[in-house]
């Protein structure tokens, strides 16, 4: 799928109210404006920023929307796309829309794989693709932030030296201390990061596990910035690998962590009413339910 950006300019341009001269400013000529939304010239990308900026368009999520918006605008676009890529078909589907084995679409694919199969009912192109995926990563000297949850979906399918494990947590701690990144991404970190405390405690290294959920901990009271409420669900997340982690070990602070847990969704689900809280109360509660070996009674 190609996108026509003077398009997308042209559109913004009309439904924001703005004239062609004052689109293009000092950026462009009003002339060759007109040309780049009908596709007939290019122009450079930081010219492309400057007729955003005289747009009053500078968030660059609202850029990327927008250029969304086109797509899904776009009658050619396949429904796969349009409707989300919420079953293995879909994914396939869009993988010959493609016409490639991507990073990308690898990616995608076994995000799918979760809904359909276990590591142990793989097919044989299942694991052809993980571990496609696999090396492409490794090959990575820099991870972003998606890469780090691809990580999170093969940690379900391989089992990683204890060694890189704790390597991808410090590398991942540190990317989520820097400012530059969003709060969509840090989310995708610290439930990055929580997959791996979850490892840790099903292989029997429990100290590792609750000292990686002190340094989110350590993270989580020093990040002050306003935004920090859309990591709660995160952080929420986190504390429920360090109770499961605790029951793992018989330790009574489990129930008494899961018991606040538990109250705490309970509370959520009379406010919201809302089948999804109900459907991860129930997940909660019968998971501690397994894990349970203290001696004291889970209600």
């Amino acid at each position: 799928m190609e996108i026509n950006f003077g398009s997308v300019i042209k559109q913004i341009r009309e439904e924001r109210g703005f004239t062609l001269k004052e689109a293009a400013g000092t950026a462009i000529s009003p002339n060759n404006l007109s040309k780049f939304e009908k596709g007939i010239t290019t122009v450079k990308v930081d010219t492309y920023f400057k007729i955003l900026e005289n747009l009053k368009i500078h968030d660059a999520h609202d850029v990327i929307m927008l250029f969304m918006r086109d797509q899904y605008q776009d009658p050619s676009l396949p429904e796969a796309i349009k409707t989300g890529l919420t079953t293995q078909t879909k994914i396939l589907e869009l993988i010959q829309i493609l016409e490639s084995d991507t990073y990308c679409t690898d990616h995608a694919y076994i995000q799918s794989l979760g809904m359909f199969r276990n590591r142990e009912n793989l097919l044989k192109e299942d694991w052809t693709i993980l571990n496609r995926a696999k090396t492409a990563l490794f090959h990575l000297n820099y991870w972003l932030p998606k890469d780090y949850t691809l990580f999170a979906l093969l940690v379900e399918y391989f089992d990683f030296p204890t060694e890189t494990l704790q390597q991808i947590a410090k590398t991942a701690l540190a990317l989520l201390e820097e400012t530059f990144v969003d709060f969509k991404q840090k989310r995708e970190l610290i439930l990055t990061l929580s997959d791996i405390i979850r490892t840790y405690s099903r292989n029997g290294h429990y100290q590792l596990a609750q000292n990686l959920v002190d340094k989110i901990d350590v993270y989580r009271i020093k990040e002050l910035h306003p935004l920090k409420v859309v990591l709660q669900e995160a952080f929420f997340i986190i504390k429920m690998q360090e109770c499961y982690n605790l029951l793992r070990q018989d330790k009574k602070e489990g129930i008494k962590l899961a018991s606040q847990i538990l109250a705490y969704l309970d509370s959520l689900n009379g406010l919201f009413l809302d089948q999804t809280i109900s459907q991860f109360r129930d997940i909660f509660y019968q998971q501690v339910k397994m894990l349970n070996k203290t001696g004291i009674d889970w209600p």
